[in-house]
Order: structure tokens, then C-alpha cells, then sequence
């Protein structure tokens, strides 16, 4: 009697497709993310320093957010800002990590996603996948990414946020 195996996962046309366009994108968009990242971190130091100074020092009837007291400029005049200021190469520091973190992200994300999908068109298959499983092979599918490649965007970030001008100081 012959056991039959199921056939090893195969990497596929969507999971190539979406490793390259996970690249693209997010190459493209990196000196903005940069600049994001920067003002997230600008703005939880600000926060920190506030907070430091003691929980009850401002008045409890105060209805202003903490980080209102700096008058807020547009995003784009802070990314023009940061090209003028330190130079079109330093929004891609961290560019790196970044590049094997989209390429890993999206191919996983990809990969598992037709893997799973795959297996339940196995178990079923003269039915539809229903839009109820599709949603929990897509998000068991982004946990199994989020879970594998989370460490490599810790990496960007850290280097984003360390060629910050305002760390540098």
C-alpha cells in the first residue's frame, strides 16, 4: 500500500510577485517613513520629558494633549525640512534592513497565505472559500509574518530614529 504525502510547498508566482512589489514600494516610500519615524520619535521624547517632570504637575482641568505646546508643522515642510537640513542620504539610514525586512515580510505574508489557502481548498474541495475563512487564513497568515520578520523593522527603525538630527546632538 502506497502512503500519499501531500506535495511540498511550492513558492509561486504571487509569492514572487508580492516579495518584488513589497521591495518597490517600500524603497519608493523609505525617505518618508524615515521622516515619520523621526517625528514619532521626536514627539515620544517631548512626551517623556513632560511626563518626567511629574504626573499632577499640570492642572487636571487642562484639556490640552501634551504635545501641543510646539506649534505642529505640515508633513511635508518637515520632510523638506530633513532633505535640506541633512541631505537626501541620510532618509535612507537603515535603508538596508529595511530592503531584507519588505523582501521577507511580503514573501512570507505571500507564501503563507497560499499555503493555507491551499490547504483548506484540500479539505474542501468542492466548496468556496468563504469569506469568514479567507479572513482567518489572511490574518493567521499576517501573524505568522508579523512574528518572523518583526525583528528586522525593529532593526530599520532603530537606525532611523539613530540618525535622527535631534539624537545626535
Amino acid at each position: 500500500q502506497r502512503h500519499f504525502s501531500p506535495p511540498p510547498p511550492t513558492i509561486n508566482d504571487d509569492d514572487q510577485s508580492g516579495a518584488i512589489g513589497g521591495v518597490v514600494s517600500a524603497m519608493l516610500l523609505y525617505p518618508l517613513d524615515t521622516v515619520k519615524t523621526r517625528i514619532q520619535a521626536e514627539q515620544t521624547e517631548r512626551k517623556e520629558e513632560v511626563v518626567r517632570g511629574g504626573l499632577f504637575r499640570r492642572s487636571i482641568s487642562s484639556r490640552e494633549p501634551l504635545l501641543l505646546s510646539k506649534k505642529k508643522k505640515p508633513f511635508l515642510f518637515q520632510f523638506y525640512e530633513s532633505i535640506h537640513r541633512d541631505g537626501v542620504l541620510q532618509l535612507f539610514n537603515g535603508v538596508k534592513p529595511k530592503f531584507y525586512h519588505a523582501l521577507t515580510s511580503s514573501f512570507v505574508y505571500f507564501f503563507a497565505f497560499s499555503g493555507l489557502k491551499r490547504k483548506v481548498e484540500e479539505r474542501n474541495p468542492n466548496q468556496k472559500i468563504s469569506i469568514g475563512m479567507s479572513l482567518v487564513v489572511a490574518t493567521t497568515a499576517a501573524a505568522m509574518n508579523v512574528l518572523l520578520t518583526e525583528p528586522l523593522d525593529t532593526l530599520s527603525t532603530r537606525a532611523q530614529v539613530g540618525s535622527c538630527p535631534t539624537k545626535r546632538g
